[in-house]
């Protein structure tokens, strides 16, 4: 909120206070001798203000208000520093009538017209901040502030293409606008042109070291462009930041935001991570505490029925649609009420997807027009057991709301994997594997285990026909490595593993997901062919818009290989239950455990490495053994249908078990814990 700067004072200049604590006694002293004096209630806000004192700043402000004479020339200045003071407290609807006084008085004052914007945002009215900083730029056109919070918001609302746009004329006015040029990165990241964004980011570090902002989210994103030795440049100072943002500079712990979810794909420290995850819960905390609305979980006697929330900005055609896909439905209606609380539109693209999780719960909610607040006030209102959040800290997620408390039980569950570090969140789902018993320590939330995997899957249509090699690019002989994971999550060490094998087995080609990405292709050629591997080698699938022939073009592949830091999830089980058998690692966290307990639960364990040398050879004897491989085939296609990993109903019977002894423990006055849920004796019918 760059624009607050309305705060002026009349007899005491406030760049001639360097000691704001001795200015407060001063000042204090002057309103008891003069009761009456404006000047010195509006600097004693003002004062306390920039000590962080909002409430006691109100005060001030509306005692020199009330003193004013109606047609004061700085009265305007006045109402515009309420408003900021109340905008610090969260209290946004005042603070919108607040500048409404200050731009009544003087209507073009440009700081308070960008200022309400910016209130109005908080609001959830997105139209009415982008057209209030549109009239901000018309009233002073010079200033680069505008443009810039007009581009926040376009972002925060997902229209990134106008919010590109917003940056650069940000840009264009000051060319050094650091936060702009980092928000430019990221928007352009976002639309699919990573190598541009890296390149903003880069030029924003360049011009800042110091930024915060600018460092985390380049370290975030260099995986994006195969960055991996920028990457390992930047991070070799990356905890000593980390320390120090958490120890010297609080205020820029929100800056962390994207290592949140980002960390896991590069590193397997599970302590460094830890320390970001709950530095940004806390961040968290600390911003929705003013606005929180106190929402108190009265006993709801003898209802007969849980009421679950699933907070999420995927219901549609996401990854995160596509796992949760056949769990709505699956609720038992006799003992649970089911509500989908969507935090972004995803009635267009989701298609399918959307309209079947929408028809599967008892109430569709769409939150993204509310603001945190509202948000968490409506969840509040719908007598919300247990709310589960599906998003974390991903982009889209909503912690202000979680943060808010709007349900007695808050359950983290998919998302980015792993906990939130947050206080706010009582539960995370886990399983034996990804959240196996010694890790508890590793988690501020508490461990609700079931008991064959923390995720199951719908059982969806594979096209039938016989697909060609020729038709997806790929040689007719040979062995053909798949690993259709999200680009993100190919690190160093894995790809390095990969070029070993196919030196190892020359007939051999390594087929990639990189829908759109030219750039990114070209990269992982060149470094295929820096390692002495070829560059047809490396092939690339396209997207498809119909699922079930991705399904189907598994069957050209011989093996899927895994990643070692951030494995497959989704990805993962698309190719289990296409008939592709997987090879993993089990890394020591959580994000690197995924694909073994989906193979353990498959009835595959034996295709669990327990390091990457022992994968590397694992692949390589596969690859020249094809009866080996006909045999894992045949065993994945029959257990695919009887083990548990695809037993959606078996895994929803212990999801339920999970939020019964959740909400027994809430019933009897007790601190959450962390506990295993006992398996069924007898699988559930599909």
């Amino acid at each position: 909120r760059e624009p607050r700067r309305a705060q002026r004072s009349y007899t005491t200049r406030r760049d001639t206070i360097d000691r704001f604590d001795d200015a407060i006694g001063y000042l204090r002293k002057a309103v008891a001798a003069q009761p009456d004096l404006v000047t010195a209630h509006n600097n004693l806000g003002i004062a306390l203000y920039e000590t962080g004192d909002a409430a006691g700043a109100v005060a001030c402000y509306r005692t020199a208000i009330g003193l004013s004479p109606d047609l004061a020339p700085d009265l305007a200045d006045q109402h515009s520093n309420l408003g900021n003071a109340l905008g610090a407290l969260g209290e946004s609807k005042a603070a919108i009538e607040a500048y409404d006084n200050a731009l009544a008085i003087d209507p073009a004052n440009a700081e308070a017209e960008a200022n309400r914007a910016a209130a109005l945002a908080q609001t959830g009215d997105t139209e009415g901040a982008i057209n209030g900083y549109r009239r901000a730029i018309g009233l002073k056109p010079d200033d680069a502030a505008f443009p810039h919070g007009l581009g926040v918001v376009l972002q925060r609302g997902g229209r990134f293409n106008q919010a590109i746009e917003a940056f650069e004329a940000a840009l264009a006015i000051d060319p050094e606008h650091v936060t702009a040029l980092v928000n430019l990165g990221n928007s352009l990241i976002r639309k699919g042109r990573p190598e541009e964004g890296i390149d903003k980011l880069e030029r924003a570090l360049a011009l800042d070291g110091d930024s915060d902002q600018a460092y985390f989210s380049l370290v975030a994103n260099l995986p994006t462009t195969c960055g991996w030795r920028r990457l390992a440049e930047l991070g070799e100072c990356l905890a000593e930041r980390v320390d120090r943002v958490l120890g010297e500079r609080p205020e820029s712990r929100g800056a962390m935001l994207p290592m949140a979810f980002t960390l896991p794909y590069f590193s397997t420290d599970i302590a460094l991570h830890k320390r970001i995850l709950q530095g940004v819960a806390d961040r968290v905390s600390d911003r929705v505490a003013p606005s929180a609305p106190g929402l108190i979980h009265p006993p709801d006697g003898d209802r007969r029925k849980l009421r679950i929330g699933y907070l999420s900005p995927d219901f549609g055609d996401h990854p995160i649609g596509h796992v949760t896909l056949p769990i709505y439905a699956a609720h038992d209606r006799s003992r649970f009420e089911v509500t989908a609380y969507a935090t972004h539109d995803r009635s267009q693209p989701g298609g399918p997807y959307h309209d079947r999780i929408r028809g599967d719960v008892d109430a569709y909610v769409a939150l993204f027009a509310l603001s945190p607040r509202a948000a968490a006030e409506r969840i509040h209102a719908d007598g919300i057991d247990i709310l589960v959040d599906l998003c974390g800290f991903m982009p889209s997620g909503q912690p202000d709301v979680l943060a808010m408390r709007p349900a007695p039980i808050q359950v983290y569950w998919l998302g980015h994997g792993g906990g939130l570090g947050a206080r706010y969140i009582d539960y995370v789902i886990g399983d034996p594997y990804v959240t196996a018993p010694q890790d508890d320590g590793f988690y501020v939330e508490k461990i609700a285990r079931l008991p064959d995997t923390f995720s199951s899957a719908d059982r969806p249509e594979i096209a039938a026909g016989a697909m060609t090699r020729a038709e997806q690019g790929l040689p007719e002989d040979g062995v053909v490595f798949c690993a259709f994971n999200n680009a993100l999550k190919i690190d160093f060490g894995a790809w390095t593993c990969w070029m070993a094998i196919l030196h190892e087995v020359p007939d051999s080609v390594l087929w990639l997901n990189a829908s759109g990405q030219t750039a990114f292709r070209a990269r992982l050629r060149d470094a295929a062919e820096a390692r002495g591997i070829a560059a047809e080698r490396i092939v690339f699938a396209d997207r498809v818009d119909d699922k079930s022939q991705h399904f189907a073009r598994h069957a050209l592949a011989d093996l899927f290989l895994d990643t070692f830091r951030f494995n497959a999830s989704t990805t993962a089980l698309d190719s289990l239950w296409a008939g592709l058998p997987v090879l993993a690692v089990a890394g020591p966290h959580f994000h690197s455990r995924i694909a073994a307990g989906y193979l353990a639960a498959v009835g595959l364990g034996d295709l669990i490495c327990a390091d990457e040398d022992e994968y590397l050879r694992r692949a390589i004897a596969l690859a020249a053994d094809p009866v080996a491989r006909t045999v894992l085939e045949s065993r994945l296609a029959a257990s695919r249908l009887t083990a548990p990993l695809f037993d959606y109903q078996r895994f929803v019977h212990h999801l339920e078990s999970a939020y019964e002894t959740m909400w027994r423990r809430h019933e009897r006055g007790l601190a959450p814990e962390s506990f295993d849920v006992a398996p069924i004796r007898e699988a559930v019918p599909a």
